[in-house]
């Protein structure tokens, strides 16, 4: 890893709890706080998800995990190996 894709090691921690054996090349985490109440960021039917997030999952598209704020619908993606994430745009 670079110095621009250094993570801590709490971080580095979780994320391999969730996906271990080291199975992912970069990490990209949210860096404000987790707020209830925010909109979902799955993009939903193509309009956008209209519920609220009651969570924060991470996912493994191809080797990079990103970390979303979504509702109880969509939290079952939550540490699943994935193609694509289909998140919302706007």
């Amino acid at each position: 890893m670079n110095e621009f894709e250094r993570i801590s090691r709490n971080d580095e921690i979780r994320v391999n709890a969730v996906f271990p054996y080291n199975n992912w090349m970069a990490v990209f985490l949210a860096k404000d706080p987790f707020v209830p109440g925010s909109q979902c960021q799955h993009q939903g039917d193509g309009n956008g998800c209209p519920q609220t997030a009651t969570s924060r999952i991470l996912v493994n598209i191809w080797g990079t995990i990103a970390e979303y704020e979504v509702c109880d619908d969509h939290a079952s993606f939550h540490g699943k190996l994935l193609d694509d994430f289909p998140a919302r745009t706007r």
